[in-house]
């Protein structure tokens, strides 16, 4: 549990007497929900810093909120306030609430959300922000592979010291180092067939400014239907295969095919616009899913359980229990990729019947 001392209510003048309360979801920063006596109540934010991490989080946030603005987006919050020695900022507070049931209505407004990004992002305002590439963005297949294999490199040194380390061993080895060797494989074959190739990075005009851990996770339903979206720490440059699949796997969202149809259904017109091709999308698939059971296993390293304790996410399991947990949850993304692959395809091209 994140407590109160962490905020200093003299921060941006906050007057005494300011109810400081933390406020559940983030897992990079501490959130906190500020309510000053006779006054709105505001969303304070600190994030994580670590020298090993040379990500600007609050920056990458600033920055995007200014734009979304600026081109008046009003699904997010609004930037107040920057204290770039003490890494803080205040946002407006939205209220709403989380999404635990994603409706068709939900799918419509995130899609919606989606395609005013991908619009503005080829427009003179993104071109002249200075946007950096979003987080773990990778425009050529062969830097996807390679941030995979780094990651399990990374997974094999924690591993070494750790409780399950025979079993992580086990499901590394025999399990999602086979794996990437396969659908590598056939990614480079399916890239060929529709004139690309693993080590071309994607044109510029396919590339699209996303928050990157974009989905209903980080999304409050309002009290008027409408999304509000929200951490955009990791915003800027991506490459729309990233989006569509991190959207359709993200273990936070547990969407089902209908929905997945739904969404990729708005949204892939919109990106084809660009001259994107959806041949690349279904090539991309398992390789993003086998990087969701790397991100899975993040609880092993201890560089990302640091960042984990800073926002205030410790497990209320045991240490051994938390791991366990998120080894079952990396084998059953891996045990159901290639099914999940197949449908996926099948889904961006309006041919859920039609086997694979």
């Amino acid at each position: 549990m994140i407590r109160n001392s962490y905020v200093d209510t003299e921060f941006f003048g906050m007057p005494r007497g300011t109810n400081v309360s933390p406020l559940g979801g983030g897992r990079n920063s501490q959130v906190f929900l500020l309510e000053p006596p006779g006054r709105e109540p505001l969303v304070f934010k600190r994030y994580f810093v670590d020298p090993r991490d040379k990500r600007d989080r609050q920056g990458a946030e600033a920055r995007a909120l200014r734009f979304l603005e600026q081109a008046g987006v009003r699904e997010a919050p609004l930037l107040l306030a920057l204290d770039l020695d003490r890494q803080a900022t205040m946002l407006t507070y939205v209220v709403g609430e989380k999404i635990d049931r994603i409706s068709f209505k939900d799918i419509g407004h995130a899609a919606d959300f989606l395609n005013r990004l991908i619009r503005l992002s080829h427009g003179q305002a993104a071109s002249q922000a200075g946007f950096a590439p979003a987080s773990e963005a990778y425009f050529s297949a062969v830097e996807v592979v390679e941030n995979i294999e780094t990651r399990l490199t990374r997974l094999d040194a924690a591993g070494a010291a750790c409780p399950l380390c025979e079993e992580l061993a086990r499901f590394l080895g025999q399990g999602v180092r086979p794996a990437l060797a396969r659908h590598v494989s056939a990614c480079e074959a399916l890239l060929a067939q529709a004139g690309m190739r693993m080590d071309r990075p994607i044109p510029d005009e396919w590339k699209i400014l996303s928050p990157s851990d974009f989905g209903m996770h980080n999304a409050l339903r309002r009290p008027d239907g409408g999304l509000s979206f929200f951490d955009y720490e990791y915003f800027g440059w991506d490459d729309p295969s990233k989006t569509l699949a991190d959207f359709c796997l993200h273990p936070a969202m547990a969407l089902s095919e209908d929905l997945q149809e739904a969404f990729l259904g708005l949204v892939l017109p919109v990106l084809e616009e660009t001259g994107y091709k959806r041949e690349r999308a279904s090539a991309m698939f398992p390789l993003f899913g086998l990087k969701w059971c790397c991100i899975l296993l993040n609880e092993f390293v201890p560089k990302d359980q640091a960042r984990r304790s800073f926002a205030g996410h410790e497990p209320s399991v045991g240490r051994l229990s938390a791991l366990a947990r998120q080894l079952d949850k990396a084998r059953s993304m891996l045990d159901g990729l290639d099914a999940r692959s197949r449908a996926f395809s099948r889904l961006l091209y309006g041919d859920r019947d039609k086997d694979a």
